[in-house]
């Protein structure tokens, strides 16, 4: 009878055995070292070759049932997986070779999960450092023998599938990138600014955190990044902003890829911005009680429209076209103009041609020296606002309707007082923005006939209103054209100010404070709206009350007290001394 023998072993010393097959009666040349198997102890592969097996391919050519006979042989040889071997064998071939890296090491093949230790080496890789494995799931792998990143290099795709199943916190590793990435000889380098931090190192984002770290910037004040995105953020590992900085464009796309709901922030120009300015993210503390967030480009924005916006349309070259455009940008207060940088206004500029026209530098440099109700109200008297106007800033001038409020004022008239106008006109009047005695004392004829047009309602307005002015505003109040001047708290320190009977008769018209020296058209009003509106009470004004103006109002820093009470003086007729109370002439 004739004995087939496999063609792999034709030419070589071997004998057949009916239990275990193929076996060799002496060592040939060249022997396998089945110790590099592992679960293969030293005694099970003396006791292989006593068997006669001496080269992997014996074992790729075993049967179920010669299988079973080689395991009952020796005790040692049970413990060994030999289908798995003979599957592993028959699929990946025969030859077993060591990485140069774990020449040495204890290790030995497992034909599930590739090169193992025996036990612990002296140079353990931290598998901490790989996103998606925390503690447990590193103790694990260096229970099962997986302690260098050199190992990961040499797994195939049926042993990583092997490693996922193995253990469920395994499957939130990334084993095919790490495998691409240690194969190609990459370390994992830590960034200078992570030094002493505990970091991981994500395939897609670079440097994670595992957990959240001591310090955690508020991602919240990047436009664009809401709590839900930085929820998102937080999922992913990024909570400080040094993170971004070291994104590159690959980084950027894998991430708004991965999560399209952070497909809307600038992530390019955040790193750029970070590269050139510092990783710095504070808001100034003109905005600390305001909900702002931060540009890359154009500094300080607001991601909702606040409740009454500053009317931007007050700086030179903004029209309500570009007024309209800054706010979709997040521009609507007149101190994020104030805060800008020469960079930012650059961006601004070329982000629409509309831009170009504005007086950038001219209203920073303004509200830098005047202030902003100085500004404004400068700029609202450009405008055609009434002097009277010039320091609220919700009033503008309308072409139709003349001086308008934008919303409620904090102090309104009751309209429906005059003779001739009831409760439904007073709502339309205000409906228009018109909420004032002072506003109707303005109106003009141009102004009549446009109210007229809108509603029929207002068509003997213009007669009503002149019989008020003849005669009739005493029944509504002494104070129809100016503010009372009460003082408030703080306004004026001046307490022991008197104020005779005949003082209100007198107020309402008031004095040309303008006429003195170092007090401008708007200083006038700023004076008036505390409350001081005649020549009488400059001169009794001292000099400490003169200077806390300054420091409410910066146009009023460079009064001279002397002058101003002298000056006062000459046009009441009287003599104010330097040091003494004024006396009359």
């Amino acid at each position: 009878m004739k004995i087939d023998v496999p063609a792999e072993f034709e030419d070589e010393p071997v004998q057949v055995s009916p239990k275990v097959g193929i076996v060799y009666p002496y060592p040939p040349r060249e022997v396998d070292d089945f110790a590099q198997l592992h679960g293969v102890s030293s005694q099970a592969a003396e006791s292989l070759n006593r068997l006669g097996f001496c080269r992997y391919r014996q074992i790729a050519c075993l049967s179920d049932v010669e299988l079973d006979q080689l395991s009952a042989q020796e005790p040692n040889l049970k413990a060994v997986d030999w289908k798995a071997w003979r599957e592993c064998f028959q699929t990946h071939g025969v030859a077993i070779e060591i990485p140069d890296a774990l020449q040495g090491e204890p290790v030995g093949l497992s034909p599930q999960f590739g090169f193992l230790y025996h036990e612990t080496p002296e140079n353990a890789d931290d598998f901490c450092r790989l996103k998606g494995v925390d503690a447990a799931s590193a103790e694990a792998m260096n229970t099962m023998g997986l302690y260098r990143y050199e190992q990961l290099a040499q797994l195939s795709d049926a042993q990583i599938e092997a490693w996922r199943k193995a253990n469920p916190g395994f499957d939130k590793v990334d084993w095919e990138y790490w495998r691409t990435y240690f194969r190609s000889g990459q370390a994992l380098a830590t960034p200078e600014a992570f030094v002493g931090e505990s970091i991981q190192h994500c395939p897609h984002l670079g440097v994670v955190y595992g957990q959240a770290p001591d310090k955690v910037d508020q991602l919240t004040l990047l436009k664009g990044v809401g709590e839900k995105e930085a929820d998102l953020l937080h999922d992913l590992g990024v909570y400080r902003v040094k993170q971004i900085a070291h994104w590159d464009q690959a980084t950027i796309a894998t991430l708004v890829s991965r999560c399209p709901e952070l497909a809307n922030i600038r992530w390019a120009e955040w790193c750029r911005r970070f590269a050139d300015d510092g990783l710095e993210l504070s808001v100034p503390q003109a905005f600390a009680s305001d909900v702002v967030q931060l540009s890359p480009r154009f500094g300080v924005v607001y991601p909702e429209a606040p409740k009454e916006p500053d009317r931007l349309s007050l700086m030179d070259g903004v029209t309500a076209q570009t007024e309209k455009q800054l706010h979709e940008l997040g521009f609507y207060r007149f101190k994020q103009i104030a805060n800008l940088t020469d960079s930012q206004i650059d961006a601004l500029r070329a982000e629409s041609p509309e831009f170009k026209s504005v007086g950038w530098n001219l209203w920073r440099a303004l509200l830098h020296i005047h202030g902003e109700p100085m500004a404004t109200a400068l700029a609202r008297l450009r405008q055609g606002v009434p002097l009277e106007f010039a320091d609220e800033a919700q009033v503008y001038q309308d072409t139709e309707l003349g001086t308008l409020y934008r919303y409620k004022p904090d102090q309104v008239d009751s309209l429906s007082k005059i003779d001739g106008i009831d409760e439904e006109m007073e709502r339309l009047l205000n409906g228009y923005g018109i909420w004032t005695f002072r506003q109707l004392a303005f109106l003009r004829a141009p102004q009549f006939v446009a109210l007229r047009a809108r509603n029929e309602r207002l068509d003997g307005l213009r007669d009503t209103l002149h019989h008020w002015r003849s005669g009739s505003r005493g029944s509504v109040g002494s104070h129809w054209r100016w503010r009372s001047w009460e003082l408030n708290e703080g306004d004026c320190p001046a307490t022991d100010l008197e104020v005779d009977e005949a003082a209100p008769a007198r107020l309402h018209q008031g004095d040309r404070l303008s006429l003195l020296p170092g007090v401008s058209g708007v200083g006038a009003v700023l004076l008036k709206d505390m409350g001081i509106c005649q020549f009488e009470q400059i001169v009794q004004l001292t000099d400490e009350q003169i200077a806390s103006f300054g420091m409410k109002y910066p146009c009023f820093k460079r009064l001279d007290p002397t002058k101003l009470r002298f000056a006062a003086s000459r046009y009441l007729g009287q003599l104010v001394p330097r040091n003494g109370m004024p006396s009359d002439v």
